[in-house]
């Protein structure tokens, strides 16, 4: 049994093709057509911001033909369109990466497990590489506030949840995830200095 490949147009081909013919594809629903554009044209306009992969692309290309696939009307420009959706997908994505909810716990998993490099041999600029991170985590933590410095401590680094946090502190629940919540942008905006 032989199966058929469809061989798409050159990338060249696809990235030049005009806004008219791309709106008419669109109108018409032609998504045979229109979805290697889309794409090529995602690949091409998408910014390469710091951290944005090739892979990250494929998933920028991706939500641009979903939105298209979703849109209601058919744009003027289509490859303008592509442009601002692609441009709009890379900053959310560098905002999701970059974001202090997603960089502190790991920082901060560094600082809890110092001597994970015990149980095995690392190479030696490796070892010292992770004791001067943890070092940094450290001045960063020690420079909080006393009231956020504790509740940082005890949630990140000794692992308790934010009710026992509470009850050794003898502070709300409530206020212990406000605390932490606070601490996350100090911490990242010192270990950036």
């Amino acid at each position: 049994m032989t199966t058929a490949v469809r061989t798409l147009p050159n990338f060249r081909v696809l990235v030049t093709t005009s806004n008219e013919t791309a709106r008419a594809w669109w109108a018409a629903g032609d998504w045979a057509h229109l979805v290697p554009v889309l794409r090529a044209w995602a690949h091409r306009h998408t910014p390469r911001y710091f951290g944005i992969t090739s892979d990250d692309v494929e998933d920028i290309a991706a939500k641009v033909i979903v939105r298209a696939w979703q849109s209601a009307r058919v744009p003027d420009h289509p490859s303008a369109w592509v442009r601002l959706v692609a441009t709009n997908a890379a900053r959310d994505l560098c905002k999701r990466a970059l974001h202090p909810s997603r960089l502190v716990p790991d920082v901060l998993e560094t600082l809890a497990t110092p001597h994970a490099a015990d149980e095995q041999v690392v190479a030696q600029d490796d070892a010292c590489e992770a004791a001067i991170r943890a070092q940094r985590v450290q001045g960063a933590v020690a420079a909080l506030p006393p009231r956020y410095r504790d509740v940082v401590r005890l949630f990140w680094l000794e692992g308790l949840g934010h009710r026992d946090v509470a009850d050794r502190l003898g502070i709300t629940e409530g206020a212990s995830r406000i605390r932490i919540v606070r601490a996350k942008p100090m911490l990242v905006q010192a270990l950036a200095n």
